[in-house]
């Protein structure tokens, strides 16, 4: 398989921009965002035209003030900014592997993705090949070793259109599996199933509000942040914190702290759930997923994606009457409806995936103690 390209330095800041825009449509950035610059500025306003305030006070809080609301408001704004910032952290990083001047040509033979672009040659074994998506017109491949993570970018021109592009992705994907283990050797489980973009958000819903009833979500930090909000409510409500500003600080820093639960149980989940599978359908009305099962990871596949995770990122199992539902590591969850999915294979996957968690459960406590014991 071979291909050539040009891609040009616009083409990849468009990328990134488009990424930053994404991530600026989220609720809890919305939220934040808005408690930043038109909910504090009403507020200091409002303290500077209605308080008894010292003039050195009132001049305190306006630079604040105005210093959060233009901060805020330009972090949001300025995405060609931000998005050149971000392509020069890549190259000094040395993760661009693109000369925007020359062809970039690729290419895999024995099972590694060869690059050449100009000067630059970089090559990637294909079974550190994680998954695969679309970024707008672009092909992101994830390659990850260790710690590592590197992200490649590819035109979908390159390869004549989307279909054409997550055909070569899949097959990179197969590539990668034979190199890790015999083709002969079949996945202990695999669960297909079809949803559509309703109903693939209302699962994903389901799925964000279920975390909150497993340890998923309710770890220490989460019940110390709740603890802390309610402490600094109540200071409020019986005049432990006296004054306008410190009361509305506090009042601010418990919403603040309480910020992702109050979207997950609010209308306001609905647009990032909306907005996630309208990135993932991409115009189709109905898509087949693929979750595979196997020795060492967990593959979830699609027309338009594919991930494969390492089963110890496996952190959560969770069944109910609606879906099984799949928490990894790094706040990824995955929602395999029931009603639409074979409940044999569904009930194997659940009992291969739980028996993981488990283990990894396991695995971590030795991992804390011998941290302590240091």
């Amino acid at each position: 398989m071979a291909y050539q390209f040009h891609l040009t330095r616009e083409q990849y800041l468009d990328t990134l921009k488009l990424e930053l825009k994404n991530q600026r449509r989220d609720p809890l950035h919305l939220l934040v965002s808005f408690l930043l610059t038109v909910v504090q500025f009403a507020w200091v306003v409002f303290l500077l035209t209605h308080a008894e305030l010292a003039d050195q006070t009132k001049l305190i809080l306006a630079l604040v003030s105005a210093a959060l609301f233009c901060g805020t408001l330009w972090w949001n704004l300025a995405l060609s900014s931000r998005a050149k910032r971000k392509l020069h952290a890549i190259e000094k990083a040395g993760y661009l592997y693109q000369d925007f001047t020359s062809l970039i040509r690729i290419k895999v033979d024995d099972g590694v993705l060869n690059i050449y672009g100009g000067k630059n040659k970089l090559s990637y074994d294909c079974a550190y090949l994680r998954g695969f998506s679309f970024v707008g017109e672009m092909l992101a491949l994830v390659f990850s070793n260790g710690q590592a993570v590197h992200r490649i970018l590819i035109p979908i021109s390159a390869f004549g259109g989307r279909k054409e592009a997550a055909l070569f992705a899949g097959k990179l994907e197969d590539i990668g599996a034979g190199a890790d283990r015999d083709l002969a050797e079949a996945p202990d489980c695999v669960v297909e199933y079809i949803s559509g973009e309703k109903d693939f958000v209302s699962d994903y819903i389901r799925g964000c509000r279920t975390a909150y009833r497993t340890s998923y979500m309710l770890t220490n930090s989460f019940l110390l942040k709740i603890l802390l909000a309610v402490f600094l409510v109540w200071c409020v409500c019986n005049g432990s914190i006296s004054g306008a500003v410190w009361q509305f600080s506090a009042c601010l820093a418990a919403i603040l702290l309480l910020s992702r639960l109050l979207i997950v149980f609010s209308p306001l989940i609905r647009l990032s759930a909306g907005k996630y599978a309208e990135n993932l359908f991409s115009g189709a009305e109905r898509m087949t997923f693929r979750v595979t099962v196997d020795s060492q990871y967990l593959t979830i596949a699609s027309d338009s994606f594919c991930n494969r995770f390492s089963l110890e990122r496996v952190s959560v199992v969770e069944k109910t009457s609606h879906a099984l539902y799949i928490y990894l590591r790094g706040g990824i969850i995955q929602a395999i409806p029931a009603k639409a999915s074979d409940a044999h294979s569904l009930s194997r996957c659940y009992v291969l995936l739980q028996a993981q968690a488990e283990k990894n459960k396991l695995q971590h406590k030795k991992f804390s103690v011998l941290r302590r014991r240091k």
